[in-house]
């Protein structure tokens, strides 16, 4: 049965992302919007290479960004007491949004690869870092984030056309912390560069 878009834009804050971001694919094959379709199908399936529809040019979205820590091979924690390099501390997650629904319904802390990442530590700070562990409950706040965005795309769309529309409807919890102190700076200025590079798709 068609759904009107009143009735869509209610369902966005009822259903999980993971049942409304499909609908959302749909919408925007519909209509021929391929902004809405791409961005939906980078939400739902993730921002890796395997994703059909990603590009050199896009870049993961802030509001994916989560505070967190680093890990070395030991599971100790790693403290980067120069608040230059405080950034590394964050990170912008590319998982889809079956697997930050997963997420958020964790127990302890989750830890995942970032190889990339852990290079630039091993090159320029000469720290090796396996892994970067963040809270689930950072998780709920990057699902909304997620929301308000489709809910913006819809609206704006909505308003452009003035009418309706119808269509189809790991727990690392080590208590040993390693302090690191660099004892350059210079650096600060290319490794900010470079981890904001990262934090986009292009590598």
């Amino acid at each position: 049965m068609p759904a009107t878009f009143k009735r869509i834009l209610g369902m966005i804050d009822d259903k999980p992302l993971s049942k409304m971001l499909p609908k959302a694919i749909r919408l925007g094959q519909k209509l021929g919007d391929s902004e809405l379709e791409e961005w939906s199908r980078l939400e739902l399936l993730g921002y890796w290479d395997s994703n059909e529809v990603i590009t050199e040019d896009t870049v993961v979205p802030t509001y994916r960004t989560v505070p967190g820590y680093w890990v070395n091979q030991y599971g100790q924690r790693l403290v980067f007491a120069d608040p230059k390099i405080a950034f590394v501390n964050e990170m912008c997650l590319r998982y889809g949004v079956i697997e930050l629904e997963s997420f958020s319904l964790a127990d302890g802390q989750i830890a995942c690869e970032a190889d990339e990442f852990a290079r630039i530590l091993r090159e320029h700070l000469n720290v090796d870092a396996s892994l970067f562990v963040f809270s689930p409950r950072i998780i709920p706040q990057v699902l909304e984030g997620i929301r308000i965005r489709l809910s913006d795309l819809l609206v704006a769309r909505e308003k452009r056309r003035g009418g309706g529309l119808d269509v189809e409807a790991a727990d690392l919890t080590q208590e040993e912390i390693v302090e690191i102190k660099p004892s350059f700076y210079g650096i600060t200025v290319d490794l900010r560069a470079l981890w904001r590079r990262l934090q986009s798709h292009g590598k």
